[in-house]
């Protein structure tokens, strides 16, 4: 071995012993500043804030921020003392605890004045020594342990803000904080209320407000506790003592708005915007107490509705309510019910109209192509009106007939205009100074069996060209204070041969002591027919009479008497009656066919438009004696008779309800109408087609066979036509 070799050996030992000193230096040091740290941080920081709330089962809980470095804490309650060390019996409470937070003892509530000290500790474990350190500034703060309050808790809701203000009231509290309650137990701070002159904050709801919106199914419940602050170090929070629940509802409008805009003749869309609800339902109102569900729609949803083709000349009301939701307090909706008016135009759009003899129904307006012939009486419902012709739809397919030669249903064209009493198709009010007529009065007319409809409407049928000339009648009777009524219009010959003849058949017999008293059509439809007693009527002779079909009475020429002379009798005849005066049942009721059974007459009476009663006149209608003669005329017959000239109508000298357009037969070629009219048939109201049954009302949901084919009908009543 070289003396180099050696040298380098005994180096070697040296640089080991100078890296071990300075690896073990440098350990010391990391674990010098390791130490010095952990002990030096356990000081409760300035920024620490504490909480006391007191709870509702009546405990106090305090909580405070966590010190990272602390492995505990040292609390103690105590009696004001200025001293750091007080003696034992100004100790209320004294603890060390691992977590931020401790229950206090509710004595504390009677100890007035209080000091609160908080202060960490750490005990370590080095290099197996245990050490034990506490902080050098704990905290400290004195209070007063009295419970905070709030009371008159008030929401108010904006429902377009979207937003709710919130007032209280808290005596000695300066603040206010309110929770959001949730199901896991873990409420939601939701606002900090803080000190002020006013007790109040809002809270927003939607995307980029302090909450969601709460939906139908999730309420929100919120709670509030009073505050008061320490020293800004310390807040007592008061029990919960007042939740609030707030519903989709209370952010919704309380109140339903409905608007109208017209898109059509008589035709509308009903709109309104999102309320208080889980829905709304859409009523057309038909009476005092009564309305037409037109339908329900949910919220948020469908926010219109069509009205379809309304009727003509009427003032319709249409209601909005509120489906389900939370009702108002002391109100049965959600929100309160919105109304709406919608007055209606005269208008034949959707009118029924009957061919007053076979008609060719054409392809178009020009030209002579037809599809075939509709025949006499079938109901149409018009579609337009164009250059003399209405466009309906028949089995055929759509096409045009002539308008000058059809009857229309009058109150579906004027509404409301005039009003409607045909008596002949429930109860025949036909008398004799006062007396019933066995087998007529009281009783339905042949050929007006389906006049009166299931609602205790009617149809009353006039020749449609007419119409324009009848409508300065209306407006006349309008500026003098009335109002036009029907008692009869078309009258099918049948009807007319079944009165004349029933009457002369009874003519010979003795009057009943009682006269009839006639019912309204609610009587009738409550109560059925009503007549004096059997045994007051005279038994009924079957008369002989025939069915005529040319002209009879409704002219000023005074018809023939009957043969031979009456027989004296030991009572009194209904034909006594009849004549009394010089007067012929020719006069009443015409021995074949009249104006009546072409539609161009009607009978009519006036009514107060501001009291509804009838004027007064000599006689009630159909009177068949001289009670109801013009000679008689009361003012208002008087009246009535000069509005009817004006429009160039006739009448007669012995009934002063009747007049007639005595040419209009023969100027549209209308032949005298045997039969009565009915509804049945297919009705289009803007919105489909429905099959109207002879009574007025509709099939729906089922199927039925139609003319040859099969019509499924839903559940409002549309169907594929």
């Amino acid at each position: 071995m070289s003396t180099a070799d050696t040298g380098k050996k005994k180096k070697r030992p040296a640089k080991k012993i100078f890296l071990r000193i300075f690896l073990t230096v440098f350990v010391f040091l990391l674990m010098f500043v390791a130490f010095a740290g952990i002990m030096g941080s356990l000081n409760m920081p300035r920024s620490t804030r504490l909480s006391l709330f007191f709870n509702n089962d009546g405990s106090l809980m305090l909580t405070w921020n966590r010190v990272p470095s602390a492995g505990g804490y040292h609390v103690r309650l105590q009696k004001d003392t200025s001293q750091d060390l007080p003696s034992p019996d100004a100790v209320l409470f004294e603890a060390d605890v691992r977590e931020p937070v401790v229950l206090l003892p509710p004595e504390i509530l009677d100890a007035g004045i209080v000091r609160l000290r908080i202060n960490t500790y750490r005990d370590i474990d080095l290099f197996g020594l245990s050490l034990h350190r506490t902080g050098s500034y704990p905290l400290n703060v004195t209070f007063e342990a009295k419970e905070p309050a709030v009371s008159d808790i008030e929401p108010r809701f904006d429902d377009r803000e979207k937003t709710m203000r919130v007032t209280f009231d808290a005596p000695e509290t300066d603040g206010c904080s309110i929770y959001l309650m949730r199901e896991d137990g873990n409420n939601l701070l939701v606002k900090e209320i803080v000190p002020g002159e006013n007790r109040e904050d809002t809270i927003t709801f939607g995307e980029s407000g302090d909450l969601p919106l709460p939906d139908a199914a999730t309420p929100y419940t919120f709670t509030f506790r009073a505050t008061r602050t320490v020293d800004r170090i310390l807040t007592l929070y008061g029990k919960s003592t007042h939740t609030l629940t707030v519903t989709s509802d209370d952010l919704k409008s309380r109140a339903l708005a409905l608007s109208a805009e017209q898109t059509a003749t008589n035709r509308y869309t009903l709109s309104w915007e999102e309320a208080a609800g889980e829905g709304v339902e859409l009523r057309l109102i038909t009476g005092p107490d009564a309305y037409e569900t037109l339908g329900t729609f949910d919220m948020p949803g469908k926010m219109f509705c069509d009205t379809g083709i309304l009727p003509a000349g009427r003032t319709l009301t249409f209601e909005l309510v509120s489906v389900g939701g939370t009702p108002i307090p002391g109100r049965d909706y959600a929100a309160e019910p919105a109304r709406i008016d919608l007055t209606t135009e005269i208008s034949v759009i959707g009118a029924t109209v009957w061919p007053a003899k076979d008609l060719p129904l054409y392809t178009r307006l020009t030209g002579t192509q037809t599809r075939g012939t509709v025949a006499q009486l079938t109901p149409l419902c018009v579609l337009e009106e164009e250059d003399g012709y209405f466009k309906v739809r028949t089995e055929e397919g759509n096409g045009y007939i002539d308008a000058s030669s059809c009857l229309i249903n009058l109150p579906d064209m004027l509404g409301d205009h005039c009003e409607y009493d045909i008596t002949s198709s429930y109860c025949c009010i036909c008398r004799i100074q006062g007396y019933a007529i066995p087998g007529l009065t009281g009783e339905v007319v042949e050929g007006y069996e389906n006049v009166m409809l299931a609602d205790g409407t009617f149809l009353v049928p006039y020749l449609y060209p007419l119409v324009d000339n009848f409508l300065g009648a209306v407006e006349a009777a309008a500026k003098a204070g009335y109002r036009i009524k029907f008692y009869d219009s078309f009258r099918p010959l049948k009807g007319q041969m079944h009165m004349y003849n029933t009457t002369r058949s009874i003519l010979d017999l003795e009057i009943p002591e009682a006269t009839y008293e006639r019912l309204t059509p609610a009587q009738f439809l409550a109560e059925g027919p009503k007549l004096p007693a059997e045994e007051e009527l005279p038994p009924r002779t079957e008369g002989e009479g025939e069915l005529f079909t040319e002209d009879g009475a409704d002219t000023e020429e005074v018809p023939e008497t009957d043969e031979g002379e009456e027989e004296e009798t030991p009572y009194t005849t209904y034909h006594q009656k009849i004549t009394e005066g010089g007067w012929h049942i020719g006069w009443f009721l015409a021995n074949g066919a009249n104006q009546h059974n072409y539609g161009s007459a009607m009978d009519i009476t006036l009514v107060g438009i501001e009291s509804g009663e009838e004027a007064l006149m000599q006689s009630p209608v159909h009177e068949l004696s001289v009670l109801a003669v013009l000679n008689n005329n009361t003012e208002a017959a008087d009246l009535m008779q000069q509005i009817m000239k004006d429009i160039g109508y006739s009448n007669l000298r012995s009934e002063w309800w009747h007049f007639q357009d005595d040419n209009a037969h023969v100027r549209y070629g209308i032949p005298a109408i045997v039969e009565g009219v009915s509804i049945e048939g297919f009705k289009y109201n803007g919105l489909g087609w429905r099959y109207r049954t002879a009574d007025g009302t509709y099939l729906k949901d089922t199927t039925v066979t139609i003319g040859g084919n099969a019509y499924t009908f839903d559940k409002e009543g549309y169907t594929d036509f």
